[in-house]
């Protein structure tokens, strides 16, 4: 990485961490009920993180399991700052688990 783009993704993670203390986001669901298709009934998710998971940045990953009602979490600027552009942000897990602070709600 050379330095313009050290200062470019400095700039770019002060920008996102100074923005997403403030803001509390509307959850909305993607489809209501069960997924499109499903017939059976699903289990409840359920976190799966344990007391002897490793610390990542000094805390544990939050891991959910049996997500299938998926969600996206809008975080909003303050008024002064909303210029209408958005970055979608998708969380992974390998589909095992959601690895949802990590790789969401942190990078937003």
């Amino acid at each position: 990485m050379n330095l313009k783009q050290f200062a470019m993704c400095s700039i770019m993670f002060g920008i996102m961490a100074t923005t997403s203390l403030a803001a509390t986001p509307t959850i909305l669901n993607i489809w209501p009920g069960k997924p499109p298709g499903e017939t059976k009934e699903l289990p409840a998710e359920v976190d799966l993180t344990k007391d002897t998971d490793k610390l990542i940045a000094g805390k544990r990953i939050i891991k959910l399991g049996n997500v299938s009602t998926p969600q996206i979490a809008v975080y909003k600027p303050e008024k002064s700052k909303d210029t209408g552009a958005s970055v979608i942000i998708c969380p992974g897990g390998g589909h095992n688990i959601l690895a949802y602070d990590l790789e969401g709600t942190e990078v937003a």
